[in-house]
C-alpha cells in the first residue's frame, strides 16, 4: 500500500525525553551565548535578519554557541519556520551536526512535531534518516516531548510527511537509553493502532526485537492490547488488516453519532461492518455508548457487535458508558454480558469510573455482574478508594456490602478512612468504622485517620476516631490539635495523665507549638502546668516561638507569658534574644513589647551583632529610632552588606576610614545614599570583586590581627559550586563589613584562606 494516502491517529509514545541538544559547561546558571542563538531563542525574526545582514555575518549561520546548539537546530526546535528559512537561505547546513553524531534540525523539528518546518528542510535536500545521538527523525516523532517547544506541534502530520519522503520504518533506538525500539513498537506501546496498520503497510518488521527480546508482538499481548495483537497476527500472516476508517466522514459512525437508527439499519442491511474500527479502533458500538445512547446501543447489539471488543487502549463500550456516567447504556450492555472486569491500558475498569463518578446505580449494577473490588490501577487505587476520594458515601457502602477491603491502601498508605477524615466527610467515616476500619492505620507519611480529622478541625470526627481509637498516642495527637489551633479538640484529647512538658519533634512542647498559634490555647496549656521557661533543641523559648509565629499572635501573647515567668532575655543556640528576633522579623509591633517589658536592648548574638545593629543594617528606620529611644547604643560592630551585583566595574579592595570614601562607594557602586557609619571608631573593610571576577563565591573576613605595628583584616573568597566553569560575570560581587577602628595604629585588608584558586590584589 502507498504510505503516502495513510490516515495516522493521535500519536503519544511512552519513551524517555531524549537527552538536551549540545554540551553544557559544569554550571548552574545559563551561559551568556552568541547574539544569533539568543535572537533565534527569541524568536526575534527581524533581529536574525539584522545580524545575518551585517557584516561577517553568514559566517556566523552555522557556529555552536556556548551549549553546542547550532543556530538551524536551535529555530527548527522551536518551530519557527520564519527563522529556519533565513538561515538556510543565509548557508546554514540542512543536515548541520549529522557528521559528529548530533541531533539534525530535521530530528530536532520532529521530535516537536513541528511539520511544516520538516516538510520544508526535506524540500532542501535534509536526509529524511539522518538523525543524531542513536535517533532518526521517524522515532523522534514517534517520542512524546514533554516540555513543548514552540507552537503547537502535530506529529501524526509530521509521521506522515517523514513516510512520504521514505523514513526508514525499522531504525532501531540506539539512543543513550539503547531501548532498540523501532516505531513500530512505540505505536503500540502507545496504543495507537492507525500508527501500527500505517507502519505496516511501509514495510515495518516484526521480528526484530527491543533490548529486551521482545517483539511488536510481544509487547502488544505483554500489555494485553488485544485489538493491537489482533493487528499484528493478521499481518504476521500475510493478510494486511482494513484500513482505519475516518469517524469524521464515514456514514456509518456519523449515523451512530447522530442517532440515525434507520439510517443505520439500512447501512448494515447494505453490507456495512458493524464491528468496523475507525483510527483510534473503536467500533460504532463504543461510539454510542460514548455518546449515551441506549436505543443505539441496543440496536447495534442486535445487529450483531461485538459487546466486548476493544479499542487501541483496550477501553470498552462498557468502559465508555461508567466513564461518562450513562447509566442506562452501561445497563443494555451489561445485559448482553458485557464484561465488567475489562480494563484499559490504564489498569482502569467500569466500576473504578462508576465509583468515581458516585453513580450508586451503575456500581450497584456492575457488583451485580460480577465485577471486582479489588481491582486497582495508577497509584494502587480502588474503586473504595476512589469513592472515598470524591465523598460519595452511598457508593462506599455498596462496595463494603461486596467485600471491598476497608483497610486497602494506595501507594502513599492512605486508607479510605483516611481520605474520608481528610475531606471531612464524617458519614463515611462512620460507615467505614462500622466495617471495621483500621483507626491506627498510617500512611507512608505517618498519618492516621485521627491526624487528619484534627487537621480538618472536625471535631465530630475526632470524638468518634477516640472512640474507635483504643490505645492512640494521645501526646501526638494533642501536638497535631495544638498545631490546628482548635481549642475544641484540644480540650478534648486532653487528659490529666498527659505529660504536659513531654518533648516531641526536635524538643518541641505543645506550649511552644501554642504559642506559634494562639492566646488561648496558650493559656488552657499554662493553666496545666506548661513550663514557660523549657527551650527546644535550637535553644528558642515559648516566648520566642510566639515572637518567631508568622501568624503574629501579638503581644499579647508576650505579656502573657513573661508575666508567668518567662525570662524576655534569655538567648538561643545562635545567641538570638527575643528582641533580636523580633527585629529580624521587622515586627514593630513585638519589638515596642519587648521593650515595654525591659528587654536588654545591647545582647549581642553568636554574629556579635545586637537588636540595634540588626535593625540598622536592614535600613529599618522605624526600628532603629524606637530601639534608641529606649536607650539602644550604636553599635556598628559586626555589621555587614553583601550582594552580587553592583556597578563596582572594577575590584575595589580597600578598608573605608572616611565618610566622604564610604559615601562615594555606595554612590559609585550601589547608587544608594550610604549608611550612617561612626568612623571616629569604626572602619569599613570593603570587598567589592568587580565585574570581570568568576561567579559565584561566598566572602568571609576574619580579624584583624596585629603583625608588628599593623592590625590585618583578611578575606577568603571560598567557591560556591564545585568546578565553575564558563565564562560567568559577578557583574560586581562584594561585601563590606564593620570593624573598630584601631587607633593610633595602621590598618590592612589582604586576601588569606582563599579556596577559589585565585589571588586578589589588595
Amino acid at each position: 500500500m502507498n504510505c503516502k494516502k495513510r490516515l495516522i491517529g493521535p500519536l503519544f509514545l511512552l519513551l524517555a525525553l531524549l537527552p538536551p541538544a549540545g554540551g553544557f559547561a559544569d554550571s548552574r546558571f545559563p551561559l551568556p551565548d552568541a547574539p544569533l542563538l539568543e535572537a533565534i531563542r527569541k524568536d526575534d525574526a527581524p533581529g536574525v535578519q539584522s545580524l545575518l545582514e551585517a557584516p561577517g555575518g553568514r559566517e556566523l549561520v552555522n557556529r555552536q554557541g556556548a551549549r553546542g546548539d547550532r543556530p538551524l537546530a536551535t529555530a527548527a526546535r522551536r518551530g519557527n519556520l520564519a527563522i529556519v528559512k533565513l538561515l538556510v537561505e543565509n548557508g546554514a547546513a540542512v543536515d548541520g551536526g549529522r557528521e559528529e553524531g548530533e541531533r539534525t534540525p530535521l530530528l530536532e523539528a520532529a521530535w516537536q512535531g513541528h511539520a511544516d518546518v520538516v516538510q520544508y528542510l526535506i524540500t532542501k535536500g535534509a536526509d529524511v534518516n539522518a538523525g543524531g545521538k542513536g535517533l532518526t527523525p521517524l522515532l523522534a516523532a514517534c517520542a512524546q516531548s514533554s516540555i513543548p517547544i514552540g507552537p503547537p506541534g502535530n506529529k501524526a502530520k509530521t509521521i506522515r510527511i517523514l513516510l512520504k519522503n521514505g523514513a526508514d520504518v525499522n531504525a532501531a533506538d540506539e539512543s543513550w537509553l539503547k531501548t532498540g525500539r523501532t516505531p513500530l513498537m512505540c505505536a503500540v506501546l502507545h496504543g495507537d493502532p492507525a500508527l501500527v496498520q500505517a507502519l505496516l503497510a511501509c514495510g515495518a518488521r516484526q521480528d526484530m526485537k527491543n533490548k529486551d527480546g521482545d517483539t511488536a508482538l510481544a509487547l502488544a499481548r505483554k500489555k494485553g492490547l488485544e485489538y493491537i495483537a489482533q493487528l499484528l497476527e493478521k499481518a504476521a500472516s500475510g493478510v494486511l488488516p482494513s484500513p482505519p476508517v475516518d469517524a469524521a466522514t464515514d456514514p456509518l459512525f456519523q449515523a451512530v453519532k447522530k442517532g440515525r437508527l434507520k439510517d443505520v439499519k439500512a447501512l448494515v442491511a447494505g453490507g456495512a461492518d458493524v464491528n468496523l474500527r475507525d483510527t483510534s479502533g473503536s467500533t460504532p458500538l463504543l461510539h454510542a455508548a460514548d455518546g449515551n445512547s441506549p436505543a443505539m446501543v441496543r440496536l447495534l447489539l442486535r445487529l450483531g457487535a461485538d459487546v466486548n471488543a476493544k479499542n487501541g487502549s483496550n477501553n470498552t463500550a462498557l468502559i465508555y458508558a461508567a466513564l461518562k456516567g450513562h447509566e442506562r447504556a452501561a445497563a443494555e450492555l451489561l445485559k448482553n454480558k458485557a464484561d465488567a472486569n475489562a480494563r484499559n491500558m490504564a489498569g482502569q475498569d467500569a466500576l473504578i469510573f462508576a465509583a468515581t463518578g458516585g453513580k450508586a446505580k451503575m456500581v450497584g449494577a456492575l457488583l451485580a455482574s460480577g465485577a471486582r473490588t479489588d481491582n486497582t490501577y495508577g497509584e494502587g487505587k480502588t474503586a473504595l478508594l476512589a469513592a472515598a476520594s470524591g465523598g460519595h458515601s452511598g457508593v462506599a457502602q455498596l462496595l463494603l456490602a461486596h467485600r471491598a477491603d476497608v483497610n486497602a491502601a494506595d501507594d502513599s498508605g492512605r486508607t479510605a478512612l483516611i481520605i474520608a477524615c481528610e475531606k471531612g466527610e464524617a458519614g463515611l467515616a462512620e460507615a467505614l468504622l462500622q466495617a471495621g476500619a483500621d483507626v491506627g492505620r498510617k500512611s507512608k507519611d505517618g498519618d492516621t485517620a485521627l491526624h487528619k480529622a484534627i487537621a480538618a478541625k472536625n471535631i465530630r470526627m475526632v470524638k468518634m476516631l477516640a472512640r474507635h481509637g483504643g490505645d492512640f498516642d494521645r501526646r501526638e495527637a494533642l501536638g497535631r490539635a495544638v498545631i490546628a489551633g482548635h481549642l475544641e479538640t484540644v480540650k478534648l484529647l486532653y487528659t490529666r495523665d498527659v505529660d504536659i512538658n513531654a518533648r516531641g519533634f526536635a524538643g518541641t512542647t505543645l506550649l511552644m507549638l501554642a504559642a506559634d498559634e494562639d492566646l488561648e490555647l496558650v493559656r488552657f496549656l499554662v493553666a496545666r502546668g506548661a513550663d514557660v521557661t523549657l527551650a527546644d533543641d535550637e535553644g528558642n523559648t515559648a516566648l520566642m516561638k510566639a515572637v518567631m509565629s508568622f501568624k503574629k499572635t501579638g503581644p499579647a501573647t508576650i505579656k502573657f507569658l513573661a508575666a508567668h515567668g518567662a525570662d524576655v532575655n534569655a538567648v538561643n543556640k545562635d545567641g538570638e534574644t527575643a528582641l533580636i528576633l523580633a527585629v529580624k522579623k521587622d515586627d514593630v509591633q513585638a519589638v515596642r513589647t519587648l521593650i515595654g517589658l525591659e528587654s536588654a536592648l545591647g545582647t549581642r548574638d553568636r554574629e556579635g551583632k545586637s537588636a540595634w545593629t540588626h535593625a540598622f543594617e536592614r535600613g529599618k528606620t522605624d526600628l532603629v529610632s524606637l530601639l534608641e529611644k529606649a536607650g539602644a547604643a550604636r553599635d556598628y560592630l559586626g555589621m555587614e552588606w553583601k550582594g552580587h551585583v553592583s556597578r563596582q566595574k572594577e575590584a575595589f579592595i580597600k578598608i573605608v576610614e572616611t565618610k566622604e570614601e564610604w559615601s562615594n562607594v555606595w554612590r559609585r557602586a550601589l547608587e544608594k545614599p550610604a549608611p550612617d557609619v561612626d568612623f571616629e571608631n569604626y572602619v569599613v573593610a570593603s570587598v567589592f570583586l568587580g565585574h570581570s571576577a568568576p561567579w559565584l563565591y561566598s566572602i568571609g573576613f576574619a580579624g584583624p590581627r596585629q603583625r608588628g605595628e599593623r592590625w590585618v583584616i583578611s578575606y577568603a573568597l571560598h567557591d560556591v559550586m564545585l568546578r565553575l566553569t564558563g565564562p560567568f560575570q559577578a557583574g560586581g560581587q562584594y561585601a563590606m563589613k564593620v570593624f573598630e577602628k584601631k587607633k593610633g595604629a595602621e590598618m590592612i585588608l589582604e586576601e588569606a584562606g582563599s579556596t577559589s584558586g585565585s589571588r586578589r590584589r589588595r
